[in-house]
């Protein structure tokens, strides 16, 4: 149950810098970066990334995974960050975990493009699992929390996904339901 537990909490901040930015986007805020990251360039005649990796996702992702892991761990006290043996800043932790979530999705972004997925369209599995090897690998970078963790990660976090885009559908944050 203490490997759920940690894996459950320590993630969640990366589940919520992964959401973010299409929250942002619908509410129209920080619109002045809403930049591509790629800067429209291109790799073998195709979008490295995408109009849909910007800035401005970037930056409310990175906000929203420190204050998340901020507000979980330092002011509402949750153990299991200090649990996985972490013993740094929970916003920081947050922060680069974010961070992490974002560059996984954008990874699986480049290789949408090279093979011709369209931008907004589902690529399963690929969608689903692109946040977790980001995040995971930050993780791993911070803590050694053992693969039980890894694999309630996986576990947790990869069915949610796809409940989280039905979810975004119908509340019209997303273009399709899976």
């Amino acid at each position: 149950m203490e490997s759920f537990l940690i894996a459950l909490a320590i993630f969640f901040p990366a589940a919520i810098s992964n959401s973010s930015p299409i929250v942002a986007s619908k509410l129209k805020i920080f619109r002045f970066l809403d930049i591509p990251i790629d800067l429209r360039l291109t790799v073998r005649g195709k979008r490295i990334f995408g109009d849909h990796k910007t800035f401005r996702g970037y930056l409310v992702g990175i906000v929203a995974g420190a204050s998340t892991s901020y507000l979980l761990f330092d002011v509402a006290g949750f153990p299991q960050l200090i649990d996985s043996g972490y013993s740094g800043s929970a916003f920081l932790f947050g922060a680069v975990l974010g961070f992490g979530a974002l560059l996984g999705d954008s990874i699986e972004s480049f290789f949408k493009r090279q093979v011709g997925v369209q931008p907004g369209s589902s690529w399963v599995p690929f969608d689903q699992i692109d946040f977790l090897i980001g995040g995971c690998i930050v993780v791993l970078l911070f803590t050694d929390v053992g693969l039980l963790v890894y694999l309630w990660i996986v576990l947790i976090y990869g069915l949610m996904h796809p409940l989280a885009t039905i979810i975004g559908y119908y509340l019209g944050l997303k273009q399709d339901k899976i």
